[in-house]
């Protein structure tokens, strides 16, 4: 909401109100002077009238560890709990909190601002705050070691913050009907198969952005590739894998016996700590098997479009370094993987690539989790062969970051009401002009307040819904991986690394505590 009761002063605001000064700041931008301690403004009572406000609100509560006060004042994108309880705060971090030096309020457009503080380290914190609902909340905080850069900084980021107001209340409004949601599904009548089925008849490559390791995915995409008229229509299915292992996956589905360890050490490859869906590798499996029962121009290929690091050739801390200056931008890399297969003419039937949600937008203003520069592969792709040729596709999951978190259900749980009305039947269908589409994008934590983000049609084609989410059966991790052999190769990579005490890496422990049965029973949970 842009609005201007950033200008509304508090009695605390019209003490300091003649302090503020005009500097050579952009248009839009105001800077008033503070110069007092947190605990010089003598704070009573939670106050969202002003920027400044909000912030003495804020520090003070942390300072007396109301975590349940600090989420009511925060801004809905952080998601935390009204009810959370509060928590003891040590006499030193309170009185840290309480003198650091409050030294300016940068606003922007009255409806965004930045309190700048100076902490006992000599740290210069912006904390963040904008208008929601009518009332000044806490957005987060910044940070700067130098004085020199915090104007910088807050020139670059308070317009960014001002640009998602307007998103940030649309992800708000959630809608009150499901009826029209519901209405549009009993039209549909395309399983997930079908649909897809249909795509690659009309579009040479689908990409099916998924969660990874999500057992009904897989189920269905193993569906797929065992329907009969799925080779007659898809030769190529692109996964997200390392491409420096394409040999041992064409050695995988030449050989005339099933050779799984190909498969496995490919996994290994993925991620420095490997990589254990179960789900992908039977997929793979299938594909083998299937191709076993067609004449050799019908056979499905499996090509190999990550960009990995070649963890297991690397010798050393020495050949780590120089490994690193040859890494590519993931995005690009499967982008160019793709285009020059499709273009090279190898199989004129159409081609999957079955990759993660956030690689797989339309969406060109989009930047990757990766912070590479640039759209993500679905979005170059789209570019490189044309919009016509491409077909994004998104699946029903729950909103959520890269790492889990910040989990909420798509559209305030009204796209979950609307399957369940039309009795949770899998239905596959194009997103464009239809109540589905037209709905702010909040599939991804990382993206849907961004104020470029757009719709959900905006992102993607074409939408499943494979289960509903309450009682979704859960994947099996792949225990194959983790062999006695792979537990001492990621001993070796963590001494290469120089990472031997990262727990978060290493399955909870340092990596010389590594053992089968610890991984086993970390996946089990």
């Amino acid at each position: 909401m842009k609005n201007s009761l950033g200008l509304a002063l508090s009695a605390v605001s019209v003490l300091i109100a003649q302090l503020s000064y005009s500097q050579e700041w952009p248009a839009g931008f105001s800077e008033t002077q503070i110069d007092k301690t947190v605990s010089e403004f003598h704070w009573t009572a939670p106050d969202q009238s002003s920027a400044l406000d909000l912030f003495l609100t804020f520090q003070n509560a942390q300072a007396e560890g109301k975590n349940g006060l600090i989420a009511s004042i925060s801004t809905i994108k952080f998601q935390l709990d009204p009810n959370a309880e509060d928590k003891p705060v040590s006499s030193n971090y309170k009185n840290q909190l309480l003198e650091e030096r409050i030294l300016k309020q940068v606003t922007y457009r009255d409806s965004v601002a930045a309190v700048v503080t100076k902490n006992a380290m000599d740290w210069y914190l912006f904390t963040y705050t904008w208008i929601e609902k009518g009332k000044w909340v806490n957005g987060g905080q910044g940070m700067a070691f130098a004085e020199s850069e915090v104007d910088s900084l807050l020139t670059l980021y308070l317009p960014e913050r001002y640009r998602d107001l307007d998103r940030i209340e649309a992800i708000a409004a959630v809608p009150s009907d499901t009826k029209p949601f519901a209405d549009f599904l009993k039209q549909q009548t395309d399983s997930p198969e079908q649909f897809l089925l249909n795509q690659f008849k009309t579009h040479k490559l689908v990409i099916n952005g998924e969660l990874h390791r999500r057992k009904v995915s897989w189920d269905m995409l193993r569906r797929l590739v065992a329907d009969a008229s799925f080779p007659d229509v898809c030769g190529t299915v692109f996964l997200e894998l390392p491409s420096w292992h394409q040999a041992e996956m064409d050695e995988f589905l030449a050989s005339s016996e099933l050779r799984p360890e190909l498969v496995l050490d490919i996994f290994r490859d993925e991620q420095i700590n490997g990589w254990y869906d179960k789900g992908e590798f039977d997929f793979i499996c299938d594909v083998w098997h299937i191709n076993r029962t067609l004449p050799a121009e019908k056979r499905i290929s499996i090509r190999l479009a990550d960009f990995q690091l070649p963890f297991s050739k690397i010798p050393d801390a020495d050949a780590w370094l120089a490994a690193q200056a040859q890494e590519e931008p993931r995005n690009t890399h499967m982008a160019d993987v793709i285009e020059r297969y499709i273009k090279s003419g190898a199989d004129t039937r159409s081609c999957l690539f079955e990759v993660g949600l956030t690689h797989a937008y339309n969406n060109d203003r989009l930047i990757s989790l990766d912070r590479e520069a640039g759209p993500v592969a679905g979005a170059q792709l789209k570019q490189r062969l044309s919009d016509d040729a491409v077909f994004t596709v998104i699946q029903h999951i729950i909103s959520g970051d890269n790492g889990g978190r910040h989990r909420s259900p798509l559209r305030g749980g009204v796209f979950d009401d609307a399957f369940a009305r039309n009795g949770n039947r899998p239905v596959g269908f194009v997103l464009r002009d239809s109540p589905f589409g037209k709905e702010p994008f909040d599939a991804s934590y990382e993206h849907k307040y961004l104020a470029d983000t757009g719709s959900y049609e905006d992102n993607f084609d074409g939408y499943l819904f494979l289960h509903p989410l309450d009682d979704e059966p859960q994947n099996e991790a792949l225990f194959a991986v983790f062999d006695d052999g792979f537990v001492q190769e990621m001993k070796r990579r963590a001494i290469y690394l120089g990472w031997e005490d990262r727990a978060d890496i290493w399955y909870g422990v340092k990596s010389a505590e590594l053992t089968r049965e610890h991984i086993l029973n970390r996946l089990r949970q």
